[in-house]
């Protein structure tokens, strides 16, 4: 599962130049553009943020300013989905606008309470001082260790988490939540895949309007939270920049893990844990206050989403894995049957 969180929020920071008055507007709230080796991108005091003026066909630009606009051109749709700034801009998606703070008063679901985040993060993993990541917070320069359990962390999960409660509490009465629960999973039809592709894709279609709704994704989703959820899930802090699992970056993963001082294939169904991991670089512009309320808006539902992609992947494997709260499989061989089905025409899409 990969979660690809780009875009002018993620990449705000403290701008490291405490002399800033040679930096531009996007430079004081994005910082300075650096490159791989740690040199300025474009220049002193230019974040490649700044929206570009319109063309002018009448003026011609030198050689080394056309390379310059084609540099920002090309940054700016890299970091923004295909657009740049501008466009962006010109689409009001960077909005000055005020709005109001997140106010949800949902209960945070059990399974996201404080007391299922690991202190230490991932201890039973051999990738663990890794994600010991003591860190200084920009705003008052204090360390800390990035767990739910600090009281400054847990203040900016807490909105993310009650609207990721408040989508699961209402779940249940979605068609495509109860396909994900109900329905049966199905090979695809070999001339619907291309021909490079992997065969053993599985499909679910949604279910005849009369049953959803009908109760029983809802209980059968209660079941999963009580015999296979509530003695297994954990929930942990990493690092975006290394998954102990794939070693690739994430904003959040999913994974199923047994003790690692034993072989895969003598892994029990007891040692087998479900961990969920957030990445502690989404939190940073949040809790360094530089914000306007339009973006803190939009970083709350992005970890909302974040989470959310990661516990529907972890339903989806408990529903295929176990049988109450017994594991079916080996490790090994429940990973390779855990291929992401699509639903529906998803397929086609894609």
């Amino acid at each position: 599962m990969q979660q690809r969180e780009l875009g002018l929020v993620q990449i705000i920071s403290q701008p490291s130049n405490s002399n800033m008055e040679n930096f531009s507007e996007y430079a004081k709230h994005y910082d300075v553009r650096q490159d791989a080796e740690g040199n300025l991108a474009f220049g002193a005091g230019k974040s490649g943020l700044t929206p570009l003026r319109p063309s002018n066909p009448a003026v011609s630009l030198s050689p080394p300013r056309m390379d310059l606009q084609e540099r920002l051109i090309d940054f700016q749709k890299k970091l923004n989905f295909g657009f740049t700034t501008r466009q962006l801009f010109d689409l009001d998606a960077i909005t000055s606008w005020e709005v109001k703070s997140l106010s949800i008063n949902t209960p945070i679901h059990p399974m996201f309470a404080k007391n299922r985040w690991l202190k230490e993060n991932r201890p039973d993993s051999i990738s663990k001082d890794l994600y010991r990541l003591p860190e200084h917070l920009i705003v008052d320069e204090q360390a800390t260790v990035w767990t739910a359990h600090d009281p400054r962390v847990w203040a900016v999960l807490e909105p993310s988490l009650r609207l990721a409660s408040l989508v699961i509490e209402n779940l249940p009465n979605h068609p495509w939540f109860d396909a994900l629960m109900m329905a049966p999973r199905e090979g695809i039809p070999l001339d619907r895949l291309p021909d490079n592709s992997m065969k053993d894709y599985k499909i679910f279609r949604p279910r005849a309007p009369e049953k959803v709704g009908n109760g029983e994704a809802k209980a059968r989703m209660e079941k999963l939270m009580q015999d296979v959820f509530e003695p297994r899930l954990r929930l942990y802090l990493s690092s975006a920049t290394e998954c102990p699992i794939t070693h690739v970056s994430y904003g959040g993963q999913f994974a199923v893990m047994g003790h690692f001082d034993k072989a895969p294939q003598s892994v029990i169904a007891n040692d087998v844990n479900l961990y969920l991991s957030m990445a502690y670089q989404m939190l940073i512009p949040m809790m360094e206050g530089q914000l306007s309320s339009s973006e803190l808006l939009v970083e709350q539902v992005l970890l909302a989403k974040t989470f959310l992609h990661g516990f529907m992947h972890a339903i989806s494997f408990a529903r295929e894995n176990f049988v109450g709260n017994r594991f079916l499989y080996t490790i090994a061989v429940a990973v390779a049957r855990d291929v992401e089905p699509f639903f529906d025409l998803e397929q086609e899409i894609e």
